[in-house]
């Protein structure tokens, strides 16, 4: 996500040094919920939104929309795949769609 934006202008600090491996879940989820002070809820996500997922009972998954109805994003058992947001597997754990406060007054076609 971070290397994605950057290419767009759009500047997303490292956390990596918030957590030693992708299964610190909680520490994932609190770094998620830290950062949220510069992404805006929305509803109808485009292009370069976030997207995020519960894991159990923590927030601590996030994906990049690539296009409405899919993602870019990375597994513990996958490299970078674009795959459907509103599947079975990834439906029941999406939590929200977020715009970074440096996207909000472009509009990208």
């Amino acid at each position: 996500m971070r290397l994605v934006l950057g290419e767009f202008g759009v500047h997303v600090p490292s956390y990596t040094e918030g957590y030693a491996a992708v299964s610190e879940r909680a520490e994932i989820s609190g770094l998620i919920n830290g950062a949220k002070t510069f992404w805006h809820p929305v509803e109808d996500p485009r292009e370069l939104d976030v997207v995020t997922f519960r894991r159990g009972r923590l927030e601590c998954h996030v994906g990049i929309v690539v296009r409405p109805g899919l993602m870019l994003h990375v597994t513990d058992d996958r490299p970078s795949c674009i795959e459907l947001y509103r599947d079975e597997h990834w439906a029941r754990r999406l939590t929200g769609f977020w715009r970074h406060e440096d996207l909000l007054g472009e509009v990208r076609t």
